[in-house]
């Protein structure tokens, strides 16, 4: 009798070890995370044109997995009138280990050109808290920007 109320405790044990295992393995991200940033870049076109260019960025990552990227900003050559940028990009997101994994839809070649790092098809990003409300978004390889969170 004592036998088996040991192998019926050790099996409810382990069958509560599985459980919350697979709950906190197999539940969604929870992450609600919006900056925004000012960029100023110097983007190389062809050896007649390097274009300046200053773009206002908003970054969102919403908890059900999907998100966006917002930019608008101008762009020009040096002896050339300004061209406007403006557009969004759509992706999903999962969480894998410490880095996020982005899929974008439909991606703008506009934004391709400002963020090189665009032209892939999935990328994996790390969200690093400074100070103050303030962020690194980068890759593995590379810091993408630095923004600020709203502190609503």
């Amino acid at each position: 009798m004592k036998k088996n109320t040991k192998l019926i405790m050790m099996g409810l044990l382990l069958i509560a070890v599985l459980l919350a295992f697979f709950t906190w393995r197999y539940t969604a991200p929870t992450l609600d995370f919006e900056c925004r940033t000012k960029m100023k870049r110097m983007l190389f076109a062809n050896d007649t044109c390097n274009k300046s260019s200053v773009f206002e960025v908003f970054f969102s990552m919403q908890s059900d997995g999907n998100g966006y990227l917002l930019v608008s900003g101008t762009y020009s050559c040096s002896d050339s009138q300004q061209i406007s940028v403006d557009g969004m990009d759509k992706f999903t997101y999962k969480k894998e280990g410490t880095y996020y994994s982005l899929s974008f839809l439909n991606k703008k070649k506009e934004l391709n050109e400002i963020f090189n790092v665009l032209n892939y098809e999935n990328i994996k990003i790390k969200i690093t808290e400074l100070t103050n409300g303030d962020y690194i978004i980068a890759t593995p390889i590379e810091v993408i920007m630095l923004c600020s969170k709203d502190m609503s």
